[in-house]
């Protein structure tokens, strides 16, 4: 099932509320801000397979969780084409939800849009982890 079904979405936040999730450490704060560098700091020609090869080096990880992460990065709108419409603000219908021209393409709407020269959107970042910038 994909993430952007709003039945998923709506399970998804539901399993989050009943969680008791316990604050970031030290470490994770750090794991996050290096992912948001390694992003901010990509080649303007990296593509998403890039960014996931670099996080890598930083994350105990296999490339499906990498995938993930850069994905929910993407829902959340921290990676995204600010020319395109996102999640952040609003759900956008599959019908509305432009795809590449890449007949392999298989990152999510909307991060399958970025690209280095896209950073990080650092207003998301700001609303969603205020305590963190």
């Amino acid at each position: 099932m994909r993430h952007t079904n709003p039945r998923y979405i709506a399970l998804d936040l539901e399993l989050l509320v009943a969680q008791e999730l316990p604050a970031p450490c030290d470490d994770d704060i750090a794991i996050f801000h290096s992912i948001l560098a390694t992003a901010r700091g990509m080649d303007t020609r990296a593509r998403l397979s890039d960014l996931a090869k670099a996080l890598a080096k930083l994350l105990p990880s296999n490339d499906a969780e990498r995938r993930a992460l850069i994905g929910v990065l993407g829902y959340a709108g921290i990676l995204i084409d600010p020319d395109r419409p996102d999640f952040r603000e609003q759900f956008v219908p599959a019908s509305e939800r432009e795809q590449t021209p890449f007949h392999k393409d298989d990152w999510p709407y909307p991060v399958q849009w970025w690209n280095g020269a896209r950073g990080v959107n650092e207003a998301a970042v700001a609303d969603w982890f205020p305590e963190f910038c």
